[in-house]
């Protein structure tokens, strides 16, 4: 269930820097809770002049140049002319990556079109309480620059669904990735398409059903904490 995660939700002040497509901001978080995979960011904000461009937010980690996923676009419509108010934008697919606690990202946000009298608004906060998790940064050319506000937050809302059982990976190939650490448990109707289950860390090929009701795994680390749960006359083979 997709829940908040990390927040910086106070009241908003009447301050905003642009968002064109020359014109970015972007608010570091460190994450305060255990790993999750993001659903949607909101940012605050509003849209000044047309709106014949789109809108995302991206999430950096390694720094402001280490593009780690993107939310979907929006139409710059969607985005209230007055308000100051969220503006929420879900992740889907291969974006919906997992965060890890304690670890730094950067949420930017991002137009591709808009110029100096048609722009998003993003509101920002110059007065306590401030985040002191993370700063707040802004790049004047396309984000090939960035310069840090001292004493400047966006405020921010990260949803998230806690990776706490079997998730599907990335990777398109594979039905579902198993690791220890996520206390994962499968049933035989999880697995029934056949495909191979990558394993997180595994040196083999993971598990793949050989035949109706049993599965075959390999490159396991049997000393890992893994759960099988199946049906009565199901057969799990191990191989290390």
């Amino acid at each position: 269930m997709s829940i908040v995660r990390d927040n910086y939700s106070p009241a908003f002040q009447s301050k905003w820097k642009w968002v064109n497509s020359q014109y970015q901001v972007a608010q570091s978080f460190t994450v305060q809770h255990a790993r999750y995979k993001v659903d949607a960011i909101y940012m605050a904000g509003q849209r000044d002049g047309s709106s014949n461009y789109s809108f995302q937010y991206r999430i950096c980690s390694e720094g402001l140049d280490a593009d780690y996923c993107q939310s979907n676009w929006i139409p710059g419509s969607d985005v209230p002319l007055t308000g100051n108010q969220w503006i929420p934008i879900g992740f889907s697919g291969a974006n919906r990556k997992i965060l890890e606690p304690g670890q730094t990202y950067y949420i930017i946000a991002v137009a591709d079109g808009g110029d100096s009298t048609h722009h998003i608004l993003i509101t920002y906060r110059d007065i306590t309480p401030l985040y002191t998790p993370g700063k707040m940064f802004h790049s004047a050319n396309y984000g090939e620059n960035w310069t840090m506000e001292n004493y400047k937050d966006i405020p921010f809302i990260v949803y998230g669904t806690p990776v706490t059982s079997c998730l599907p990976p990335d990777d398109p190939r594979v039905d579902w990735i198993i690791d220890g650490n996520d206390n994962c448990s499968l049933s035989s109707a999880d697995i029934g398409t056949k495909k191979i289950i990558g394993i997180n860390g595994g040196v083999g090929k993971g598990c793949q059903i050989i035949a109706a009701n049993i599965i075959k795994c390999g490159g396991l680390d049997l000393n890992d904490n893994f759960e099988f749960k199946m049906n009565d006359n199901a057969q799990l083979q191990l191989r290390d």
